[in-house]
């Protein structure tokens, strides 16, 4: 297996191994039973397998939660950075038009105006806006992103795709991400749902880096970065 993404693949084998260390008495299920007091209606031969193999069951069921979950929580945090560097790279690109951004009402000495001037003043404030960007949520920072510049899809992504694009989508597994780190317990989530998420935070990524590019005409080789990043993987 070369990712936890391929568990579904040896989830059959992995069950087998769980219930063989039980039987084998590797895992300690069966010292728990030789000092237990039984009542004489139990089988150990037919009823220690059955034990055995639901045990291997919840294990199974166990570890793709925590796959599901740790794959968001994972994805999510790569989008988060992303989208928080493009709204860094836009507002020191284009200060002026993210003015609207800052607390407009917010109080300056005249000190400050006389000594300074106002344009290292809005460049101070502009200045710890960015530093500030980490606080917001992450669709709120895609919404100020896109208030800026223009969203760019990928051309080959169709609307019915999950990947997609939207920003409804991303406060749904922002929502989603919120439940597995706050949550008491974690939540079950279908490895279908954990993967789709995966790619779209995967996506949006790429539509906050590709939205920059175009508005702002960074270069960037698009064939080169796509292999170092299969190259990543593969040394992983």
């Amino acid at each position: 297996m070369s990712s936890a993404l391929e568990l579904r693949k040896v989830s059959d084998t992995l069950k087998e191994r769980v219930v063989q260390s039980h039987l084998t008495g590797e895992s300690g299920l069966l010292k728990l039973f030789s000092e237990l007091t039984v009542p004489d209606t139990f089988e150990p031969a037919r009823e220690i397998p059955h034990i055995a193999k639901q045990m291997a069951e919840q294990t199974a069921v166990n570890l793709e939660t925590i796959i599901s979950a740790a794959i968001i929580i994972l994805s999510h945090s790569t989008a988060d950075d992303v989208f928080t560097a493009a709204c860094q790279l836009s507002s020191e690109l284009d200060p002026k038009e993210w003015f609207s951004e800052l607390n407009l009402d917010r109080s300056v000495s005249l000190r400050s105006l006389i000594e300074n001037g106002s344009d290292a003043v809005l460049a101070e404030e502009i200045q710890s806006f960015r530093t500030r960007l980490g606080n917001k949520s992450l669709p709120n920072r895609a919404e100020m992103l896109f208030r800026h510049v223009q969203v760019r899809q990928h051309k080959d992504i169709p609307v019915s795709d999950p990947a997609y694009f939207r920003i409804s989508a991303l406060k749904e597994v922002d929502e989603l991400r919120i439940g597995i780190v706050h949550g008491s317990a974690l939540p079950r989530i279908a490895r279908s749902r954990s993967e789709n998420a995966m790619v779209f935070l995967h996506e949006a990524a790429f539509v906050a880096i590709r939205s920059i590019m175009h508005a702002y005409r960074i270069e960037l080789d698009w064939d080169q970065l796509m292999q170092a990043n299969k190259e990543a993987a593969a040394n992983a």
